[in-house]
C-alpha cells in the first residue's frame, strides 16, 4: 500500500505493506519469523487493514501520514514512478523467490552460473537441471531457506516450464475523482515470465514514455500505445 507523508512544502511518498518496529539507537529491530513460502508469509494477515498498518508506522514529529493506495489496487510492490499527471506506474513482482532461484541455496550451480556468457546459456541450463528427475535439484529445493517453487502450470511435473507462469508487471494507478486518494488501477504491461526472467526492479515515467527494468531486459514503452494519454486520462477513465 502507499502512504502519503506530508511536511510543509514537501511531499514524500513511499510504499510498504507493513512497517517494521522502530529499533532503539544501537540496537537491531527484532526480526520476523522465517517462512519457506512467500505466498503465505508468517505474521501477516490478509485481514490487516490499512489503518492497522498505519498504526505501525513511526514518523518524525510534524510528519503526517495519509493513505493513497492499498490492496487490491496494488500488491507486492517493488518500485513506482509518478508521471507529470500524477499517475503512478507501480512495479509488482510475482516471481520473487518463487520463480527466481536464490543461488545461495543452490551452491552446486555457482560454477555454471559464473560461466554463462548469454541469457540463453542460463535458459539451457535450467532446461537441463530444473526437473523433478534431478535428485540433486530436488534435494536443494527441499532444503532452500526461502522459496515456494512448485508445479505452477499444473501439468503434474516439476520442471523448467513452471518458471514461465508467474509474471512481473507494471500497474497503472490513479485518482479519477481528484479526492487525493487513488481509486483506479489497470495492468499497464505484463508477460515478463520467461524461464530466465528475474525480479523487476526499476521504473521511470517521463514525457509520455515509461522505462522499465526486468532482469535481463530494459524496456521502453510509449504510454499512448497502452491507452494512456498525455493529457491525463487513463484506461477506463474517459
Amino acid at each position: 500500500m502507499f502512504f502519503r507523508c506530508l511536511l510543509p512544502l514537501v511531499t514524500v511518498l513511499f510504499c510498504g505493506a507493513m512497517a517494521l518496529p522502530a529499533a532503539e539507537p544501537g540496537k537491531v529491530a527484532p526480526s520476523k519469523a522465517k517462512t519457506t513460502d512467500d505466498k503465505t508469509p508468517a505474521n501477516v494477515s490478509a485481514a490487516d487493514s490499512p489503518d492497522t498498518a498505519k498504526k505501525r508506522l513511526v514518523v518524525a514529529p510534524g510528519l503526517k501520514v495519509d493513505l493513497w493506495a492499498a490492496e487490491p489496487l496494488i500488491e507486492n510492490v517493488v518500485n513506482f514512478s509518478f508521471d507529470e499527471q500524477g499517475r503512478a506506474y507501480v512495479v509488482e513482482t510475482g516471481r520473487r523467490r518463487t520463480s527466481v532461484f536464490d543461488i545461495r541455496s543452490y551452491r552446486d550451480w555457482v560454477d555454471a552460473d559464473l560461466s554463462f556468457r548469454t541469457p540463453w546459456d542460463r535458459a539451457a541450463f535450467f532446461k537441463t537441471n530444473v526437473s523433478q528427475d534431478n535428485a540433486v535439484f530436488m534435494r536443494q529445493l527441499g532444503s532452500a531457506k526461502q522459496g515456494g517453487f512448485r508445479d505452477f502450470n499444473q501439468d503434474g511435473r516439476l520442471d523448467w516450464r513452471d518458471l514461465e507462469v508467474e509474471s512481473e508487471r507494471i500497474k497503472l494507478v490513479w485518482d479519477s475523482t481528484g479526492s487525493g486518494v487513488a481509486d483506479k488501477s489497470a495492468v499497464f504491461a505484463d508477460g515478463f515470465n520467461t524461464s530466465i526472467s528475474g525480479v523487476a526492479a526499476g521504473v521511470l515515467a517521463r514525457r509520455g514514455e515509461v522505462y522499465f527494468t526486468s532482469i535481463p531486459d530494459v524496456w521502453r514503452f510509449k504510454s499512448s500505445e497502452f491507452g494512456v494519454s498525455s493529457s491525463g486520462s487513463a484506461p477506463g477513465s474517459a
